[in-house]
């Protein structure tokens, strides 16, 4: 995260050097989150348990962070947050953090770890 942090700061005083900025869109930053949650009713007959009722598990926590320099450059990074009820410590992953140049619509160059074209 905190490679991220440095290329959004480079790109501040990057883009002030590229000349007219009424030509090109200005710099754009996006934060995005997706929770996967399980909720279950559990009841079972014939037995006292602590873990009957209602539950509710966060199971997985994506946090996209989009940030486009200009209109061709642009960086993009994907956290993992996994958290299971009974269970410590919450794994936290970089899922993806890749440097994207485009060319045209359909022609992009991306620097990192990014994820495959079929998911």
């Amino acid at each position: 995260m905190a490679i991220v942090a440095a290329i959004l700061a480079i790109s501040v005083p990057a883009r002030a050097q590229q000349g007219d900025a009424a030509t090109e869109p200005p710099p754009h930053t996006s934060v995005s989150a997706r929770l996967f949650v399980n909720a279950s009713d559990l009841r079972r007959e014939g037995t006292s348990s602590r873990d009957e009722g209602v539950a509710m598990e966060l199971k997985r926590f994506y946090i996209n962070l989009d940030h486009r320099i200009d209109e061709r450059w642009s960086i993009h990074a994907t956290t993992d947050i996994n958290w299971t009820r009974n269970s410590d410590p919450t794994d936290l992953w970089l899922r993806h953090a890749y440097l994207q140049r485009r060319f045209a619509d359909r022609a992009t160059l991306r620097l990192g770890s990014a994820p495959t074209p079929w998911i």
